[in-house]
């Protein structure tokens, strides 16, 4: 009788870890193993939950861009740790510097120049103390094209504006041609200038 239980023991016991899918698999990471597949938690993945995805686990979340290994990488035209600065908001303000402009054989000097009035997420004013505003497109986030556009002084002399600059840190620099409208002549100037 005794052998009878011992075997039955046995066999009752051989048919249980033959049942147990999950007997030799160890889930990491906090992982489950149920019917001996491993059910990872969020963030983590593989066989055996071995794979970590950073972004999820460290709850990364970026505004304008994707994170990728627990990191943002922004999307162009914003920075910061979760891309969520527009790049040319630092440049708004008041850039103190000087106007060089050449009208056939004279030399003369203007002004300030200030940056602002963000419109789209590529595209500022610039805004001249003779009253002319007109529009940049920045190409990069540094540099920015002035496309061809009809301005005025604040005594109301229209001219078309072109040109091209950049802004380095605390610097401004650009060229501006301006053709007028009554005398259809041009005058390029140079403006160079810190905030």
């Amino acid at each position: 009788m005794k052998k009878l239980l011992f075997l039955i023991a046995a066999i009752v016991s051989l048919s249980l870890t033959a049942c147990d899918e999950c007997k030799d698999i160890s889930c990491m990471n906090g992982g489950t193993c149920e019917e001996g597949v491993c059910d990872c938690p969020n963030g983590y993945s593989g066989e055996l939950c071995e794979d970590e995805d950073l972004c999820i686990t460290n709850n990364v979340t970026c505004v304008n861009g994707q994170c990728n290994n627990g990191v943002c990488e922004c999307d162009q035209w914003y920075e910061g740790e979760n891309c969520d600065d527009r790049v040319i908001e630092k440049y708004d303000g008041l850039y103190i510097g000087t106007y060089s402009c050449s009208q056939g054989t004279s030399t003369y000097s203007i002004g300030s120049a200030t940056m602002s009035d963000i419109e789209e997420e590529n595209e500022m004013k610039i805004k001249e103390n003779s009253g002319r505003v007109y529009s940049v497109e920045f190409t990069t986030n540094k540099k920015f094209d002035i496309p061809s556009q009809s301005t005025s002084t604040s005594f109301g002399e229209l001219s078309t504006v072109s040109g091209s600059g950049e802004v380095s840190g605390n610097d401004l620099e650009f060229q501006v041609t301006y053709t007028y409208a009554v005398q259809g002549s041009s005058t390029t100037c140079s403006f160079t200038g810190s905030n």
